[in-house]
């Protein structure tokens, strides 16, 4: 009887363990084949991919073909962008709005932006 608790027991800390990296990440996030990732400052009513953000500090992580907006580990938005080049390095990290929606996200240290679609 005791050792049937024991294997309980043990097989509940294996689960938990193997839980924790999965938890780690935030969600949705393809850190793995991150090209791109900074902190930006947003002041809020932007509109990207339909959702519009609220002021605060957001992680922006671009991929090959997407960039997406976290608050904490949690995803906010994420759209479909192409990159590109440009002639020297990005000082700092920067969103280009017209009309109120970002059309370009400049990662600090890059040679090139991502272009929202």
């Amino acid at each position: 009887m005791k050792h049937n608790k024991l294997v309980h027991l043990f097989v509940a800390v294996l689960l938990l363990a193997a839980a924790i990296p999965a938890m780690a990440s935030p969600k949705g996030a393809k850190m793995s084949n991150a090209i791109a990732k900074g902190q930006f400052a947003v002041a809020g009513g932007e509109l990207l991919n339909g959702t519009t953000l609220a002021p605060g500090e957001y992680k922006v992580v671009a991929n090959d073909s997407t960039v997406s907006f976290f608050r904490g580990d949690k995803l906010i938005v994420q759209a479909p962008i192409q990159w590109k080049d440009g002639a020297q390095k990005i000082e700092q990290n920067a969103i280009v709005t017209e009309a109120g929606k970002i059309q370009e996200v400049r990662f600090k240290g890059q040679n090139r932006s991502v272009v929202v679609q």
